[in-house]
């Protein structure tokens, strides 16, 4: 009948309309199938909660303080009374390690009171748990709670998804985690957002960052085990590369369409491929081989287009009506120059990629962002240029995730989300809540004079935090302060 009729071109409209689908996204509706119409903090406690129950449950004091033992032995970690506890080489560099403690003691600092937990902290942002034989990565079937950054792979990596430690800081690493620090830049980043209306922006999507490529390691350099076991016509294809090629793929789309794309790379980190066809030999897809040759091509032919010795501060991101976020360059994962784009202002595009982190549950497509590639980047710019109403959406969208997500309070927020959801699952309340029996536990693994206080110490607004130790673990439980 008509109804019926209307209703199929309708809905025949609307998929033609639709953006193209996200992988992170549609994984998340194989997990959460009969959530995908909830918030997006809903979203977040779904997943979070999902990937807490993949570890087994301690229904006893005894199976608790057996996995508390079992954490101190392997290096975990301990947030005890507002005071992190871990091995005495944790967080001495500043790395992210040093980062993590910063935002767990930047929390009391915003009112948000963690409560006490244990895990392992790994800083990785794969998703994997150990190597393998041969050096690779395999995912794991791990027992002991552990969060990560991200996952490469999207939601079926292992481990919980926490905050990266980069919020806080602009380009060094002495503010990472510096939730206090965090809170000005993504103030100033807005109001530059504010002082700069759409119709005096520039019309292209912006990105910068290093370029760097690695040869590709061909047998000869691999050991005899990694050879037998991982060669594939004289290639061993190395992960870390996925990366360094979604950036090259991104300048490329510059080269074709300088009137939409502004995406270089910092000039003093240009290194593309200097022989493509050897360089990408191991790319096992002709087509992605075909398509990587071909921008590396265009890129060493049009240097001058793809390069640029401007360093851009936060700030002038907002200059522009779109930012693209790429891959990061080492693991080919998460990259925390995403962190202020929700902040600038301007829609967000992100490359079309499988890896998540701890927020994206609250992500989709369309409305948050829309995802790109080489082959759809010049298609979704044009459209969005004659789509004023769909980019004000994305841009919405954008703001929400900025107000709603990262925010230092909502940072924070999260981090105590884990600890309640670890705490329920593992009973910790029945051993780390209770010094005298804690204390056995941790005497017991021979770890009283291996486990410090992480003691952080935050001076004025002008000098960054400093980390030093603080009192042992035993003493702190004995009553020591």
């Amino acid at each position: 009948n008509m109804r019926y009729a209307t209703i199929i071109l309708l809905a025949a409209v609307a998929a033609a309309n639709a953006w193209p689908p996200w992988a992170p996204e549609t994984e998340f509706g194989l997990y959460h199938h009969a959530r995908r119409d909830a918030t997006g903090k809903q979203k977040i406690r779904h997943e979070l909660h999902r990937t807490v129950l993949e570890y087994s449950p301690r229904k006893t004091a005894d199976e608790t303080s057996e996995l508390v033992e079992a954490l101190v032995r392997k290096g975990g970690v301990f947030f005890l009374g507002g005071r992190l506890f871990a091995p005495r080489d944790f967080a001495t560099n500043l790395m992210k390690e040093h980062g993590s403690a910063v935002m767990l003691a930047s929390a009391a600092r915003l009112n948000v009171d963690l409560p006490n937990a244990a895990w392992h902290l790994d800083t990785s942002s794969t998703g994997y748990n150990s190597k393998g034989e041969h050096g690779v990565y395999v995912p794991c079937n791990e027992s002991l709670p552990a969060t990560r950054i991200a996952k490469k792979l999207g939601y079926e990596g292992c481990g919980i998804l926490v905050p990266n430690p980069y919020f806080g800081t602009r380009a060094g690493r002495k503010q990472m985690g510096w939730l206090a620090n965090w809170k000005k830049i993504e103030a100033s980043v807005m109001e530059m957002s504010t002082k700069t209306p759409v119709a005096a922006r520039i019309p292209r999507a912006f990105w910068r960052g290093k370029c760097r490529h690695d040869e590709r390691r061909r047998l000869e350099d691999e050991t005899e085990a990694r050879r037998r076991a991982h060669a594939v016509d004289g290639c061993v294809e190395d992960s870390h590369e996925l990366g360094k090629r979604a950036r090259l793929l991104g300048a490329a789309l510059t080269v074709a369409r300088r009137d939409l794309f502004d995406v270089k790379c910092e000039a003093d980190y240009f290194d593309p491929p200097k022989d493509p066809s050897k360089h990408f030999a191991c790319v096992r897809d002709p087509l992605a081989r075909a398509e990587l040759e071909d921008a590396a091509k265009k890129c060493l032919n049009h240097e001058k287009y793809v390069t640029d010795k401007h360093f851009f501060d936060m700030q002038e991101y907002a200059k522009y009506k779109y930012v693209l976020n790429l891959p990061g360059g080492t693991q080919g994962s998460y990259s925390r120059n995403l962190n202020h784009l929700w902040s600038t202002g301007a829609a967000v595009l992100l490359w079309d990629a499988s890896f998540v982190e701890w927020y994206y549950p609250a992500l989709a497509s369309g409305a948050t962002h829309v995802a790109i590639n080489r082959s759809t980047g010049i298609a979704t710019m044009e459209r969005l240029e004659a789509n004023p109403a769909e980019f004000s959406k994305l841009v919405a969208g954008a703001k929400a995730i900025a107000e709603l997500h990262t925010c230092p309070h909502c940072l924070a927020s999260h981090w105590k989300d884990v600890f309640e959801a670890m705490r329920e699952r593992f009973g910790y309340e029945a051993v780390l809540d209770d010094p005298k029996r804690l204390l056995p536990v941790v005497e017991r693994a021979g770890a009283c004079d291996k486990y410090p206080e992480c003691a952080v110490s935050f001076g004025d607004d002008s000098s960054n935090p400093k980390i030093s130790r603080g009192v042992d673990l035993c003493a702190w439980l004995r009553g020591k302060k």
